[in-house]
């Protein structure tokens, strides 16, 4: 797969983040390596059951355009929602810590 969204100015590998429709990874994937404010323009249901944070630590929100509820995720796997905390499998945008202003 291809990472898809706005690279970062770091390198390819400073950011990366794999989101699955289905619980324990499974189902259709999106990968991220920069700033997405859209899963469902990137042809991804907003519906997130399980994330694979290879690289860099990431806020992601239940909205898109980085709006709503907050998650904090740092590396690590995440095979359902409940280990984000997260109240159920909705997830519409994401941004590497620390990209607050980058395009």
């Amino acid at each position: 797969c291809v990472c898809m969204c706005h690279n970062t100015a770091s390198s390819p590998s400073s950011f990366q983040i794999t989101f699955y429709e289905g619980k324990y990874f499974t189902g259709r994937k999106l990968e991220v390596c920069g700033n997405c404010d859209n899963f469902q323009d990137r042809s991804f249901m907003n519906r997130v059951n399980s994330i694979c944070v290879q690289s860099g630590a990431w806020i992601c929100f239940d909205h898109s355009d980085f709006r709503g509820q907050q998650y904090v995720l740092e590396h690590g796997e995440y095979p359902d929602f409940y280990r984000w905390n997260g109240h159920n499998d909705h997830m519409g945008s994401c941004r590497p810590v620390g990209m607050m202003g980058a395009v």
